[in-house]
This record gives structure tokens, sequence and C-alpha cells, in this order.
């Protein structure tokens, strides 16, 4: 059960485990409501997921909580910070990859790189291993010194990814993670969210790919056009719905299945 909280409550204190959480959230650009009062608690350590298809107010939901976006109604915290009012704390703390990253293609993918961890403060050290750790488990070590105009979608992608967890932030949101990878790389980030749960990491992965929630997430919350169409454990959904994998969850939760006609 999603909980509603009243405007004046306090979020408790973090040691409570709780990392990212939502409170009556509601964002509308004019006319068009994007997120429909959305509560939510995710816990530290915790890959939750949120299912939807496009336009369902995933990609909203993540800028509000990175700080990209201001919310209509409802407030935000992480790690028991209010996200409007500590905005560089929390973005300090966070790494964000969206579903369309954008990058200063006139630089290389080291220069790149290099920049990004100057701007998180880390040292110059430390900045070179990490990008040459990164580089090897992405299989671009041979193109890290090319200039970013000249990777593919796919290259993009992956220096994108080394971009949001160079730092190796407590908090990781997720939106398409996979999008524009071929199956050996979207595994190896699948990897990636198993063994960065093992260290407590809290990884909020947002997708329209059933298969990739199923198979990272131990929670997973539905939306629909703004609105919370199911939440819970994804066997408890099962159970709810009869059904045996999330994508029969998915299409019979958000208004049944679509037939083809050829």
């Amino acid at each position: 059960m999603i909980k509603s909280m009243t405007s004046g409550q306090m979020p408790d204190n973090i040691n409570n485990g709780t990392m990212i959480r939502i409170k009556n959230l509601t964002k509308k650009y004019e006319q068009i409501l994007a997120v429909d009062n959305l509560s939510l608690d995710i816990n530290r350590g915790e890959v939750f997921g949120l299912l939807g298809s496009n336009g369902a107010g995933k990609t909203t939901t993540l800028h509000i909580i990175a700080g990209l976006l201001k919310p209509s109604a409802g407030e935000v915290y992480v790690n028991g910070l209010n996200v409007s009012e500590h905005p560089l704390q929390i973005k300090a703390m966070l790494g964000y990859l969206p579903e369309s990253p954008a990058v200063y293609e006139q630089l290389t993918g080291r220069e790149f790189l290099n920049f990004i961890g100057r701007l998180r403060s880390l040292g110059e050290k430390k900045i070179k291993k990490r990008v040459a750790d990164l580089a090897k488990i992405l299989d671009l070590a041979d193109r890290i010194d090319s200039k970013l105009s000249s990777y593919s979608k796919g290259m993009k992608q992956k220096i994108s990814f080394a971009a949001t967890i160079l730092h190796d932030p407590e908090v990781v949101l997720l939106d398409e993670p996979i999008s524009g990878l071929d199956p050996r790389y979207g595994k190896l980030i699948k990897d990636w969210i198993s063994r960065s749960k093992k260290r407590n990491k809290t990884i909020l992965l947002s997708s329209h790919m059933t298969e990739l929630v199923e198979s990272s997430c131990t929670r997973v919350m539905i939306l629909d056009k703004g609105v919370v169409k199911g939440f819970g454990g994804i066997e408890d959904l099962f159970e709810k719905t009869g059904t045996d994998n999330l994508e029969d969850t998915f299409i019979q939760l958000t208004g049944g299945r679509i037939e083809a006609v050829f």
C-alpha cells in the first residue's frame, strides 16, 4: 500500500532505512497531469523499479528527484534532505543517467570524464584510476582518446554511464539504462546493478522493459499516464493479478492487451 502523509509531517530520520521519500508528488504541464499525487519510500540498498510506457511520468519523477524540475505540489527527500531546499547537496550524492544523455562532442572520452571528475571534486589521481578502470570494463579503452563526435549511440551511452558512476554515488537514478546497448553490455550493467545492491547502494531504475525490471528489482511501481496502477513486491503483484511474469502483470494493470490485426 502506498502511504499518504499529511503536508505538515516531517520525514523520519534516515536511520529508519529510507533513502528516497516522495510525498504526495504532483507535476502539471499546463493542462497535462504528468504525475498525480505519488507517494513512495525507497530503502537504502534497494533496487526499485518504475515501470511504464512512454508518457507514464517516469522521467518527470526522476527529474524532480534529481532537482532538474520543480514539483507542482508535494515534497521529495533524499537521505533526509528536502530536494527543493538542498539541491546542491543532493546533486553531490546522486548519479543520474538520462534516457538520452548529452555529451560534449568536441571532447575526447577521457577529457569528458576528467571534466566530470573535477566537477565532482575528485582528486586527479582518483580520476585517472576511475577513468582507466571504467574504460576497460566498458570496452572503451581503445577509443577513450577519440572525440565523442565519433562515438556510436551505444558508445555514447556507455561513456555517459561511466560519467554517472564515476564518483561512486550512494544513490543512482537510471532512465532506460540499456537503451542503445547490445546484449553483452546490457548484461554488464545488470551485473553492475546486482553488485551495487550488495554494496548497499540505492538504485531507482526507470524503464518500459519489463524483463530488465523483473530481473533487477525487488519492488516495482507501475505508472500509467501519471497514475499508480500497481505497487509492491514483484511476487506479490503476480499473486494479485494471477500472472507469472511482469509483462503480463503490466498489461493487465494498465488496461489489457492490445490485439494486433494484420
